[in-house]
């Protein structure tokens, strides 16, 4: 890996874990009111950056795997399908998962 690479990489790494921590606030918040569509679009848009700039980095699993669930979150926006509990649950379980994908050489 470049060394221009690995900074970029590693900025990238800086900016996931505040909007992982970002996201993990808005699923607390948005279990205790899921109709709040600020915090949802909140949520989708630190979704978005995840992946565009994961991307833009190499980290290429982290971007297909943010990708697949940014969809879910557009359905979420959409109204076809309802945040609950078990949802939230699995949200959190995505973020974790984005975290170590963030941390892993691609």
């Amino acid at each position: 890996m470049g060394n221009e690479q690995g900074r970029l990489q590693q900025t990238f790494r800086e900016e996931a874990r505040e909007l992982l921590l970002q996201a993990e606030q808005l699923l607390v918040e948005l279990e205790r009111a899921p109709g709040d569509r600020e915090k949802l679009d909140q949520l989708f848009r630190a979704l978005h950056t995840l992946k565009g700039s994961g991307g833009m980095v190499g980290l290429h699993r982290l971007s297909n795997f943010t990708h697949h669930f940014e969809e879910l979150f557009s359905r979420l926006r959409s109204g076809d399908l309802a945040l609950d509990h078990a949802l939230t649950d699995l949200t959190l379980e995505a973020c974790d998962h984005i975290r170590r994908l963030a941390e892993a050489e691609d």
